[in-house]
């Protein structure tokens, strides 16, 4: 095998990514974290039950606590427990990789929980401590479930390791001596477990491809919609030079809608008179632009309220989707459901599911829509679907395949119209809306931004903010609120115009 193609060989085997989820959830350092200190939490909870429940008084000829009392004083320890794993930095992945270092951080949080818990006991029970055994065998169970749960711990860190699941896929943007240091940093083995370099792209577009510090060049930011497509990217880092910055906002907005943390690497002048709190990146210094919205614990939280109540929701409804199936196919010719290409998550097409409430008409691609609430071909079941909103319902099966959510911003059909425009060029900041995947119903739709009230700019320019509004604050209770007003009034009261 020649240099050259050895080169090639190995550039395809460490831009190897992983394909494009089907949700938004990451494995990351602090959804470990947080992870392990919930367990941690639970172990002491669950260990102080074991000596009142299977331990009568008598057995050490002893007064013993209740199961009430066991899990108070248990709640205390295990507070002072993760407050002195988090003062001592023991709730940090790397030390979960290295067992000795784990089970030490456990040992000396237990000596300080035992010792509040002790202290507590002399307050309120000071007769359980005339017996030392008693406290030792009261405790011991807490110790056995830690080692346990740290070793746990210790092999799934490895295995996620193993697998490079948090070893995050990066795209360097820039062509000049900047970009090829960011590569070089990135590229060094001591970061090969951190990041991947999926490829380079140009500031600029019109660039050929080729390589750069021995790795492939794509092109231009038109490539980036490719990129983004086909390979999951967690990390864009924009490494262009300071004389050259007048380019950044064109860069960013080829980003918009690019799910990924975005960064700016910045120069030592320059990072040392920032005002801005800086990150560090492979030992380089980068100004953070963009945040990955959704990610960690929040992601996991979203993922699991997406599919519960799916799943829930289809079982308690199936007796009204069976009969609007049939309702529909008794009104007019055609099915049932209506099947229609959406823009989701990543700028990405799914098929979204609906009722058909329209007559069909094969030439329709929806880039119009319904102008009025009178269109004649809206159906006579039809009307009524539209003003329930049950057409809506079978997305729940779009949520359970995992190209929807239950609250996001609305999928829009390509080249959707706002009066003589495409939405994506009538608002600014429209394609921002695909950081995150699309829901059944969203702010903007709570509010009576939807169907005929999107078709003049002004309102599509506020659904849009409604959207951006949301993926900035999202939480599980904001979702809830969104769900509960769109059954009130949302989705069934009037629209604006």
């Amino acid at each position: 095998m020649s240099a050259s193609a050895r080169s090639h060989a190995e550039m395809r085997l460490w831009e190897k990514p992983r394909p494009v989820p089907s949700s938004m959830f990451r494995w990351t350092h602090g959804l470990i974290n947080r992870l392990v200190t919930l367990a941690d939490v639970a172990a002491l909870l669950v260990a102080s039950l074991v000596h009142p429940v299977f331990f009568a008084p008598e057995a050490l000829s002893q007064p013993a606590l209740t199961l009430v009392q066991s899990l108070l004083l248990a709640a205390i320890e295990a507070g002072v427990f993760v407050v002195v794993l988090r003062a001592a930095s023991a709730y940090r992945v790397e030390n979960y990789a290295r067992l000795p270092v784990s089970l030490a951080g456990v040992v000396l949080g237990l000596v300080c929980a035992w010792g509040a818990g002790a202290g507590t006991i002399a307050a309120f029970a000071p007769a359980l401590l005339q017996t030392p055994a008693w406290f030792v065998i009261h405790h011991l169970p807490q110790l056995a479930l830690l080692v346990l749960l740290r070793a746990g711990v210790w092999g799934l860190v490895g295995q996620i390791d193993r697998l490079a699941l948090m070893r995050r896929n990066t795209i360097v943007i820039g062509c000049g001596a900047e970009a090829e240091d960011m590569v070089h940093r990135l590229t060094d083995p001591a970061q090969a477990r951190h990041y991947n370099v999926v490829g380079i792209v140009a500031d600029e577009d019109g660039a050929a491809p080729g390589l750069l510090a021995g790795r492939p060049l794509l092109g231009g930011l038109s490539v980036l919609a490719s990129l983004a497509h086909h390979d999951a990217v967690d990390v864009v880092v924009i490494a262009i030079p300071l004389a050259q910055r007048a380019k950044l906002p064109r860069v960013i907005d080829a980003l918009q809608w690019v799910s990924a943390d975005v960064v700016l690497r910045l120069d030592a002048t320059t990072a040392q008179s920032a005002a801005q709190p800086l990150n560090e990146m492979a030992g380089q210094a980068v100004l953070p632009l963009m945040q990955r919205p959704l990610k960690g614990s929040q992601s996991l939280i979203k993922l699991i309220e997406d599919r519960v109540i799916a799943a829930v929701a289809l079982v308690l409804i199936s007796p009204v989707l069976l009969l609007t199936a049939l309702a529909i196919r008794l009104d007019s010719p055609g099915p049932a459901l209506f099947r229609q290409d959406r823009i989701g998550l990543h700028n990405r097409t799914f098929r979204i599911f609906k009722f058909r409430t329209m007559t069909v008409d094969p030439t329709d691609d929806g880039s119009v829509g319904t102008t009025s609430r009178h269109n004649p071909r809206i159906t006579r079941v039809g009307g009524v679907l539209r003003k329930l909103s049950i057409d809506e319902l079978p997305q729940l099966i779009n949520v359970l395949i995992g190209d929807m959510s239950i609250v996001g911003p609305r999928p829009y059909v390509r080249n959707m119209k706002v009066e003589d425009e495409t939405f994506d060029v009538a608002v600014r900041g429209f394609a921002a809306r695909h950081r995150i995947k699309p829901g059944i119903t969203g702010l903007a739709q709570a509010s009576g931004f939807r169907s005929n009230a999107l078709r003049n700019k002004r309102n599509a320019a506020i659904s849009v903010q409604l959207d951006m509004d949301y993926i900035a604050n999202w939480s599980l209770w904001l979702d809830l609120r969104i769900m509960v007003r769109t059954v009130m009034r949302g989705m069934s009261g009037p629209e604006v115009f």
